[in-house]
């Protein structure tokens, strides 16, 4: 699936792939497709976040309130 890497440079690669994919997708008007590719770069995320030695529950949950109205806005964008 191509979301294990060796160092933090390919993980965030990937993260930069995934969310040109989705600017990619919303550029051609498809928003199914970026809606799917959210998922991919979530994930892509998460193992940033492994690289930088924290977990990604604790992250959020730490920057709850910083976080949150993010969360909001996107999921207001996907809907």
């Amino acid at each position: 699936m191509g979301f294990d890497w060796d160092n933090i440079e390919g993980a965030v690669a990937k993260l930069e792939e995934e969310l040109g994919e989705i600017r990619e997708a919303l550029a051609a008007g498809n928003e199914e497709e970026a809606r799917a590719e959210v998922g991919d770069l979530l994930f892509a995320a998460v193992n940033v976040s492994r690289f930088l030695k924290k977990e990604s529950g604790r992250i959020t949950g730490t920057d709850h309130a910083q976080i949150h109205p993010s969360f909001r806005r996107v999921r207001e964008a996907c809907s």
